[in-house]
């Protein structure tokens, strides 16, 4: 008898160690690559003009490199902070109100402009300076299916709406074997034609449209025109524009209302597969049997022991008194 409490204590030990304890596995959802720090380089190799507030442009004819750059420099909840930044180093010609290029001078030059929005991350709607400007697109939704209405933008500024028109499998050279998922929009007026690709399990951009808003002058109206599939022309008078071509500098008058840039850089993984984020319910009580377990069989022990210490105190109480 003296050594049933410690061969029920062996039991209990060895009992516990063959409980099964949950494991956490390593689940990636589609947006835990939102960090600070995280960032995206877009590249365009065309030539295309800039303007300034006060009405000077800079017509780059010759490009040695235009980049377009958006990081996470700050996050709060569901809220990020974002940088936006339009490189542009090449040579152009100086334009100011009322100079012709015959005129203007040719010089290396470079340009910066740098925009910082506040971004919902799953609803994508921005703010630039504390006023709402509307969807952006450097990143979307993923898991999209082909057929799908896509917002590229939306109040305040100008609506524009496409459709996913594929998902694929894409070797990409930056961004590596990944799957994709792009979207076209087509729209007449405002008039738009714009074209992106997005990573289909992160919803990061890798081909992207830039958008500058334009209203076509009278005496241009009908030299600006959409020829459609059934032979259809139609006169372009507006064109529409997106929060970020609209504040970065792009001057749509003189031919640079759309600008598609590729993703050249990055450090977030594109080829991880994510999955879905879990919906959400309250705790699963089977996850918690094997520690019930536990511990009723430790309160059981505990009683155990009670029990045969008092037992054993009647009975060197008993012999005492025998005594």
């Amino acid at each position: 008898m003296k050594t049933s409490v410690p061969l029920f204590l062996s039991l209990l030990l060895l009992s516990s160690l063959l409980v099964t304890v949950p494991v956490r596995s390593e689940v990636i959802h589609p947006y835990d690559w939102v960090k600070v720090g995280a960032y995206a380089k877009y590249i365009y190799t065309y030539s295309l003009t800039v303007k300034f507030p006060n009405g000077t442009r800079l017509w780059f004819d010759v490009l040695h490199s235009a980049v377009l750059e958006w990081a996470v420099v700050e996050k709060q909840g569901d809220t990020v902070g974002l940088n936006v930044t339009l490189f542009i180093n090449g040579t152009a010609y100086v334009l100011p109100p009322g100079v012709s290029v015959s005129e203007a001078e040719h010089l290396d030059v470079i340009y910066l402009k740098t925009l910082f929005f506040d971004v919902n991350v799953s609803t994508r709607e921005a703010s630039l300076d504390g006023k709402p400007v509307g969807e952006t697109f450097f990143w979307a939704e993923p898991y999209a299916t082909a057929g799908e209405e896509f917002i590229v933008s939306s109040p305040p500024s100008d609506s524009i709406v496409g459709n996913v028109s594929y998902v694929r499998s894409w070797n990409h050279p930056v961004a590596g074997n990944i799957e994709v998922y792009g979207v076209n929009a087509l729209q007449l007026d405002p008039f738009a034609m714009a074209s992106y690709v997005f990573s289909w399990y992160t919803g990061v951009a890798i081909e992207l449209t830039l958008l500058a808003p334009w209203v076509v002058p009278a005496n241009y109206v009908g030299r600006t025109t959409m020829t459609l599939q059934n032979g259809t022309t139609f006169n372009i008078t507006r064109y529409a524009g997106e929060p970020v071509g609209t504040n970065i500098g792009l001057d749509a008058a003189s031919g640079s209302q759309m600008v598609d840039f590729e993703l050249n850089e990055t450090n977030i993984d594109l080829t991880a597969q994510t999955v879905p984020e879990p919906a959400a319910t309250g705790p699963n009580i089977w996850g918690y049997l094997p520690y019930a377990l536990v511990a009723t069989f430790v309160g059981l022990a505990a009683v155990f022991i009670v029990v045969r210490r008092r037992k054993k105190q009647t009975q060197t109480s008993s012999t005492a008194s025998a005594r």
